[in-house]
């Protein structure tokens, strides 16, 4: 397996939570929070600056696994990234991340980064090949 980064996504239809980790060391941080409709270029930014071996995308979905508006707006916006940056991408389910990244930082007002750094701990966890 190829070391390098995975970027995770917690996307959101004003601002996105966006972690990173090594896939050596498996150890999820939050990197920053990024206005929605500037994802796409911040993210080709980051990949220049840092070859990603993927980018891990949230998926929203409601309890019992179905998919809400929200999962289709966003498989939508990833179809287009996807366009846009020669990246792998991955979908990961994010059912109650922002839940449990407020229990982690109760008095944190954006805890969408923290929830992208949970999303990403789920995927490297789910990878067998690593």
């Amino acid at each position: 397996m190829a070391e390098g980064d995975y970027l995770a996504l917690d996307v959101g239809s004003k601002r996105t939570g966006i972690a990173r980790a090594s896939s050596v060391a498996k150890l999820p941080e939050p990197l920053k929070i990024v206005e929605t409709d500037k994802l796409i270029d911040e993210l080709k930014t980051l990949v220049t600056a840092q070859p990603a071996l993927g980018i891990v995308v949230g998926l929203p979905r409601n309890l019992n696994g179905d998919d809400t508006d929200q999962t289709r707006w966003v498989r939508k916006w990833t179809e287009q990234a996807e366009k846009e940056i020669d990246v792998p991408f991955h979908f990961q389910d994010e059912a109650l991340t922002t839940t449990e990244a407020l229990s982690r930082q109760p008095n944190n007002s954006q805890p969408d980064a923290e929830a992208a750094v949970i999303i990403l701990q789920d995927f490297l966890n789910g990878k067998e090949d690593q």
